[in-house]
């Protein structure tokens, strides 16, 4: 396939980050699938045979049942993984570029640098990730509940 290790596809350091979105999504859709199968499980085979009777088809089912029952759990395990990955450091330090930096290894790289002038910048830059993660935390549950009422499921 390749007939020099030059030819291989740079997936370590590259400049749009494959290495660390292949890694993540690795890492994160186990975690994903296993909040997902027990909302999954809870749907009965009748479901689909009362659908099937009533004319629906396989699109309509997953579109009208599966999708409307796994949408909440969805939405949480998106959230978490969002979280995570958007304040975890260690793989974009680890398979990143060296600029420009995500902000926790620009964060982590402030408060290790060994001057004392560095670290009130570095603690700032935590501070400003986690008001983003509770602003998006709020948005996740105005809207979740808004669904819930929505389907009359609260």
């Amino acid at each position: 396939m390749i007939d020099a290790i030059t030819e291989f596809p740079v997936l370590v350091n590259d400049s749009f980050g494959w290495g660390i979105i292949l890694t993540y999504a690795w890492k994160e859709a186990p975690f994903v699938s296993l909040l997902i199968y027990p909302v999954l499980s809870r749907i009965h085979r009748s479901w689909r045979d009362v659908a099937r009777v009533f004319g629906a088809s396989n699109w309509n089912f997953i579109r009208e049942i599966v999708l409307p029952v796994i949408l909440p759990a969805w939405t949480i395990a998106t959230f978490i993984v969002f979280v995570f990955t958007f304040s975890a450091f260690e793989i974009p330090f680890l398979l990143g570029v060296t600029y420009p930096t995500v902000l926790p290894v620009y964060s982590y790289q402030l408060y290790t640098s060994g001057t004392l002038a560095d670290r009130p910048e570095a603690l700032a830059v935590n501070i400003v990730l986690a008001v983003l993660t509770v602003l998006l935390g709020l948005v996740v549950y105005y809207f979740s509940k808004r669904w819930n009422v929505l389907k009359g499921w609260d």
